[in-house]
């Protein structure tokens, strides 16, 4: 079991599927995931966030992305 004091290890976490995740509990994805993800450099994907083209969180000296904040950008049509 984990505290509040502590982050959880995946192992002490219920799975959750992403339609009934929270904002607060939606895992956050690294620059390298979202250049996978969008097939990009990650560098590319550093500078959109830095201009705003991508959705992102910047903690420290690192950037952090939402899937969802990422797919309501790059697909605003398809929102349900």
């Amino acid at each position: 079991m984990y505290t509040s004091d502590s982050p959880p290890d995946q192992s002490q976490v219920p799975y959750q599927p992403a339609e009934f995740q929270s904002p607060i509990t939606e895992p956050l994805w690294t620059v390298e995931d979202v250049a996978q993800y969008l097939k990009l450099e990650p560098e590319t994907v550093r500078s959109m966030a830095r201009t705003g083209k991508l959705p992102a969180i910047k903690i420290g000296k690192v950037w952090r992305f939402k899937k969802s904040a990422l797919n309501k950008a790059l697909y605003p049509s398809q929102e349900k």
